[in-house]
């Protein structure tokens, strides 16, 4: 295990974290992109900034934005730049699994998966004190690096708040509970490279 959080350390060692309450989805966004434009692919335009992104996900510093706005917007910006070699992809509902994670995980086309926790998480992780009805309660985005059937790993950008390490290992079985408490279940999303041909790609035609 410290073997692989050397690796991811390595990989998210110029990722953002939350510098708000609310931001964590944009700031999931932007750090998916940066990785896979550095990492996987470099013919693409994923030279997102945090701001672009808050900007196309209609984000707001004290209402944040949420998952849909945050998904059509990411989509049009991808529709609208150069090579379109990319596209936000999403999923939810009680019937994903841990194995859809780990499929997204481990393709050479997708980027690192995003998905949205029960505002439980941040209560029970973070010792807050969650007001109001459940309805009120925000949900919370982290970026999923590993996960197999007894561990995972992940980028929770919330730890920039409290000034803590954003990599943590936490148990499958307690994060996937987490994963069922979103006003919405299983959600899930992440950028996935479109099969066009080299050479359009490159000629740009």
């Amino acid at each position: 295990m410290n073997t692989a959080m050397d690796e991811f350390r390595k990989i998210t060692s110029d990722w953002i974290v939350q510098t708000s309450i609310a931001s964590c989805l944009p700031t999931c966004l932007t750090n998916i992109a940066r990785e896979a434009k550095k990492h996987r692919y470099n013919l693409c335009d994923l030279n997102y900034t945090f701001k672009q992104i808050c900007e196309v996900t209609k984000y707001s510093r004290f209402r944040g934005t949420s998952w849909y706005l945050a998904r059509d917007g990411v989509r049009k910006k991808l529709s609208d730049d150069k090579y379109k070699q990319w596209s936000l992809e999403d999923r939810e509902g009680k019937g994903l699994k841990i194995k859809d994670i780990q499929n997204v995980i481990s393709s050479d086309k997708c980027s690192y998966p995003i998905i949205s926790l029960g505002a439980e998480y941040v209560r029970d992780m973070y010792d807050e004190k969650l007001e109001g009805f459940p309805q009120t309660w925000m949900e919370h985005s982290i970026v999923i690096l590993s996960c197999t059937e007894t561990e995972s790993i992940i980028h929770d950008p919330y730890a920039g708040v409290k000034d803590r390490e954003p990599l943590l290992v936490l148990n499958t079985d307690k994060l996937l509970k987490y994963w069922m408490y979103a006003a919405t279940s299983n959600k899930m999303m992440w950028l996935e490279m479109m099969l066009w041909p080299i050479e359009e790609v490159i000629g740009g035609g």
